[in-house]
């Protein structure tokens, strides 16, 4: 996909007027100054947005967090560039007209946007966020592109029904977690339902989840048996990132479990979009490995339903890929 266009010039940028706001000498410059602020305040209540061109998918205007506030999505989309690329492009691939589409961690909206150009106007999707920065910039970012087949769900999800503290990050607006224990000072207190009571009353079919909740994700499996129970062929991707289970007082073993229950095919699907087969029984060595909580990394975990073979060719092309970039890497 091409990289996002220039955005339209912000008013942060343009030069101060050097009008002094010490001393109007008329009542009418009182109605301009105050004008001029209402309008000011206005501007920077509602943020900077960017224009981003998908290609095939059409023109998305995104309301951004301010600079520095989110450096990983927020300041990536400002300099121009793509983000979360390979989940994207899975999403391009196989989300259709008429699907309903979960989108688990929807942060500012992104796939929340994107899932409802994929879903059209027959489709649906449920967004579900709790954070409240977050939850503003998301339902803004519906609007800007009129995206009225979304349902916001202002919610943490888990196995059970509770109140919990979300920690929050400085500068990374995707990074809050359910943690058990957290040295950060800016926490709020969020309510946190299972996925099955949440959803209780929709009939709809869910053909497609993604999770990306920084530790929450065994915990949120755990809480929707009914549903995967009633859409045994639903895709779904979703964030592995064993140090932030540990944060949130789960474990690798405890979400390769829930994945082997849940059955199906699963692939790593990596940032370069290229990806790797691998088994739930291999997964919690591959925690303490190459994933340990004491080196931080992560990646995604494609589920394919067992008989999915359209999915199954999609995952295994870009596996062979992924051999290849190794062997031209080893020349």
């Amino acid at each position: 996909m091409p990289k996002a266009v220039r955005p339209r010039p912000s008013l942060r940028n343009r030069p101060r007027s050097r009008v002094s706001t010490n001393d109007h000498s008329s009542p009418l410059s009182d109605r301009v100054f105050s004008t001029w602020r209402s309008l000011a305040s206005r501007f920077y209540r509602n943020g900077e947005t960017k224009i981003v061109d998908l290609a095939d998918l059409g023109v998305v205007e995104i309301a951004l967090h301010p600079p520095g506030k989110d450096i990983w999505l927020s300041d990536v989309l400002r300099q121009g560039h793509l983000i979360e690329h390979h989940i994207t492009l899975l999403l391009s691939e196989f989300l259709r007209p008429g699907a309903t589409f979960l989108d688990i961690g929807a942060n500012f909206g992104w796939f929340s946007v994107i899932g409802s150009r994929l879903a059209g106007e027959s489709g649906c999707v449920l967004a579900v966020e709790p954070d409240r920065g977050n939850l503003r910039l998301l339902r803004r970012n519906l609007r800007l592109n009129g995206c009225s087949n979304v349902l916001v769900f202002p919610v943490a999800l888990g196995d059970r029904n509770r109140k919990a503290m979300l920690y929050r990050s400085a500068d990374n607006q995707g990074d809050h977690w359910l943690a058990v224990n957290s040295d950060r000072s800016d926490k709020v207190r969020v309510p946190v339902v299972c996925v099955d009571h949440m959803l209780a009353g929709q009939a709809r079919k869910i053909d497609f989840i993604k999770i990306d909740t920084q530790g929450s994700e065994a915990a949120i499996l755990r809480g929707m048996p009914s549903v995967f129970a009633r859409n045994r062929q639903v895709r779904m991707v979703m964030e592995f990132w064993p140090k932030g289970l540990e944060n949130c007082g789960a474990s690798v073993a405890e979400l390769a479990d829930c994945l082997k229950r849940l059955g199906g095919r699963y692939w790593f699907l990596h940032w370069d979009n290229t990806t790797e087969r691998v088994d739930p029984d291999e997964i919690e060595e591959i925690g303490l490995t190459r994933y340990s909580p004491l080196v931080g990394n992560h990646t995604d975990i494609v589920r394919c339903p067992s008989d999915d073979a359209e999915l199954a060719s999609y995952l295994a092309k870009l596996e062979s890929d992924r051999e290849r970039l190794r062997l031209l890497a080893g020349c």
